[in-house]
């Protein structure tokens, strides 16, 4: 069973837990860096380098969320590591 709530931070939308699952991940415990959110919005209609730049500092910078697989997938393809 997956629960998910929306958040409003702001203009932007993000996935909170209700103690279930995120996707297909299990969660623990999320942490959401809302100030960091705020001043980085992910471009409108991204490249795939805009993705790549941006969820490399999103990962330096919260703990909201994993890189989704298909990026990951393509970030591993350029040999760009990926730290958990």
């Amino acid at each position: 069973m997956t629960a998910i709530i929306n958040r409003h931070i702001g203009d932007h939308f993000f996935p909170q837990h209700a103690g279930l699952t995120f996707g297909k991940q299990k969660i623990s415990h999320m942490k959401i860096n809302k100030t960091w959110h705020l001043k980085h919005p992910m471009p409108p209609n991204p490249t795939t380098d805009q993705r790549i730049e941006w969820h490399i500092a999103h990962q330096q910078n919260c703990s909201c969320r994993k890189i989704p697989g298909k990026l990951a997938e393509e970030m591993k393809k350029r040999g760009i590591k990926i730290t958990t």
